[in-house]
């Protein structure tokens, strides 16, 4: 055997030998975790709300520093939205002047919910509450909110009514791009459509459904549906906005308005809030056929260039 090897053989034995007592190893610090406690706390904001219980001298002990961690991102904004829009659909329904003249994606987008109702006292009142800052508003129903003026100056009007510390205060969710339909957000209807096809796709409708066949088509094609009126008619639901409850019952994700199968027999039904995103219901489609009807075919590369460029510069 090669005396080097045994050399270093024997040394390691020794070193072995000689470590007498377990001694706990320290790993220098990584580098990365000094840089996510460095971003980990905040300095706390000042107290803007005095605590009745506590005297005056006591008013700002408590913590230093906040966690970043615990503090919303605009990462869930989305999720949020739709928790304000479905608590504000669901305890408004009491109201019956809410749904014809306020739009309630507007009031969601600014960060309020609502507080449930146990007595109606004012139909044409609803308790708002931010569920970051606690902050209570009372607005007023009235025919103004139905209008565009409000929708532009709801964002600024509704985001003062937030406290100075709380993240609404600085802005709310963009509806324009991340709640109405455009070709943006187009990729997530195409999954949203994908999903519901999976997830029902054992079910069979309660009630055959009023269709288009010549404009579900290529649609069809597309998503992989078979030319069964079940499965059409499944299709042409979740095109409208719908999610399957049971076989029997379906919810909008837009406004949150349930309606049983057999209502959509009738071809001019629409379940639909007036301010929800598939309130035209034939838009969905018509903005998926863009894709496949829009294909350049035999064009040159001159015009689809031309044709891109006039796309990125259309407002």
């Amino acid at each position: 055997m090669n005396s080097d090897l045994l050399e270093r053989i024997e040394t390691i034995r020794k070193s072995v030998e000689d470590f007498s007592s377990a001694r706990r190893l320290h790993r220098p610090p990584l580098k990365a975790r000094m840089i996510i406690n460095k971003y980990k706390y905040k300095t706390k904001a000042p107290r803007t709300k005095k605590n009745r219980l506590l005297p005056e001298k006591f008013q700002k002990v408590g913590a230093l520093y906040d966690r970043v961690c615990n503090v919303p991102t605009t990462q869930l904004r989305a999720p949020n939205f739709h928790n304000c829009l479905k608590s504000l659909v669901q305890n408004s329904r009491k109201l019956t002047t809410v749904e014809d003249k306020a739009n309630l994606a507007v009031i969601a987008a600014a960060g309020w919910c609502t507080v449930p109702l146990k007595e109606i006292k004012d139909s044409q009142t609803l308790i708002l509450k931010c569920s970051e800052c606690s902050q209570v508003l009372y607005l007023k129903i009235d025919d103004y909110l139905n209008t565009v003026e409000f929708e532009h100056q709801a964002a600024e009007l509704l985001a003062k009514a937030h406290h100075n510390h709380c993240s609404k205060h600085r802005g709310g969710f963009d509806i324009k791009r991340d709640y109405y339909l455009n070709h943006e957000n187009l990729c997530l209807e195409f999954q949203r459509v994908i999903e519901e096809l999976r997830s029902t796709s054992s079910w069979d409708l309660d009630a055959e459904v009023k269709l288009d066949c010549e404009k579900l088509a290529p649609i069809r094609s597309i998503f992989g549906v078979s030319d069964c009126s079940s499965s059409i008619g499944k299709l042409s639901l979740i095109l409208k906005g719908y999610k399957f409850i049971n076989s029997h019952v379906i919810e909008c994700t837009g406004c949150y308005h349930s309606a049983f199968v057999k209502t959509f027999q009738d071809p001019q039904f629409n379940g639909h809030a007036k301010w929800c995103k598939y309130h035209n219901e034939s838009k969905l489609v018509e903005m998926m056929h863009t894709p496949v009807n829009g294909t350049p075919g035999n064009q040159d590369i001159d015009q689809r260039l031309k044709a891109l460029t006039e796309y990125f510069s259309a407002p």
